[in-house]
């Protein structure tokens, strides 16, 4: 079993198949079908169920993904504090963030830290919270910006804290308001983000709450 082939089995679940995991990964889906065959006769049995197009995870296939996302987390660590001891002379820091607002919070630091280590490449990943929570666990990011209030299982630290606004047409009977409850929403039709975002969650989960559901 090797680190190459657990990696390419992790793209294979998270892409939903093995096409797209072959695009990510930079090979041949026949090279994707065979990697993903040779692990399962190292482990000795089926990790996928094949549907058409699409694969789903066997119960040991969740467990295989499971403990490979921890091995591959180790690599990278690995890797980032040998990259650690060279001082900061080279390499590249990944950073994982959201797409909404980044630009404002994050645009300054970026500057400071490119003019303190200019010969270390800085490499930003966009994606919803969801998704750049599962590439820190993955060890693909060395940190994240996520918008969704986190645990123990990493060390974060609070930059900012935003109020939630919202945004109504002029002719809206709440427009004028300066301030309103989040309870006087409930007869309003809303705009939510796309799965992948942690904000959809957190307003939803705020919703049911208090009992009802958006339209």
């Amino acid at each position: 079993m090797n680190l190459r082939t657990l990696q390419v089995f992790v793209e294979v679940v998270r892409q939903g198949g093995f096409t797209q995991a072959a695009e990510v990964v930079s090979l041949t889906q026949s090279s994707v079908s065979e990697a993903v065959k040779t692990l399962e006769d190292e482990l000795g049995t089926p990790l996928l169920n094949r549907i058409g197009h699409k694969s789903e995870l066997t119960a040991a296939g969740e467990i295989a993904y499971r403990r490979a996302l921890v091995l591959l987390a180790e690599r990278n660590d690995l890797l980032a504090e040998l990259n650690a001891l060279r001082d900061l002379k080279g390499g590249t820091l990944r950073i994982g963030l959201p797409p909404v607002g980044c630009g404002v919070l994050f645009a300054e630091m970026f500057a400071a830290y490119r003019n303190r280590y200019p010969s270390v490449n800085i490499e930003l990943i966009e994606h919803g919270s969801k998704k750049l929570r599962e590439c820190l666990e993955a060890g693909e990011v060395d940190l994240a910006a996520l918008l969704i209030p986190t645990d123990d299982t990493f060390a974060y630290q609070e930059v900012r804290n935003e109020p939630l606004v919202a945004v109504l047409p002029a002719a809206h009977k709440l427009a004028r308001r300066k301030r309103m409850h989040f309870g006087d929403l409930s007869d309003s039709p809303f705009i939510l983000f796309e799965a992948g975002f942690a904000l959809n969650a957190m307003i939803m989960a705020a919703c049911e709450r208090r009992g009802w559901c958006p339209a």
